[in-house]
């Protein structure tokens, strides 16, 4: 883990590292999931799905 418990971050600050070719040796899919926590009263939507390159934009909003 790059960041802590509680700390603040901004868009485009790494949250962790991964070693993906040591994980595509032992599993049989990368697909990371995203968990969101404390939504209630929001919505959440999705604005791009499938394959997505390194530095996409723009794939979730969440609104108030």
């Amino acid at each position: 883990m790059i960041v802590s418990e509680g700390q603040l971050i901004q868009s485009g600050d790494p949250l962790l590292k991964v070693d993906f070719k040591n994980v595509k040796d032992n599993v049989p899919s990368i697909v990371t999931p995203i968990v969101f926590t404390s939504l209630i009263g929001r919505e959440v939507t999705l604005e791009k799905s499938g394959f997505q390159r390194a530095g996409s934009n723009n794939m979730i909003s969440i609104k108030k």
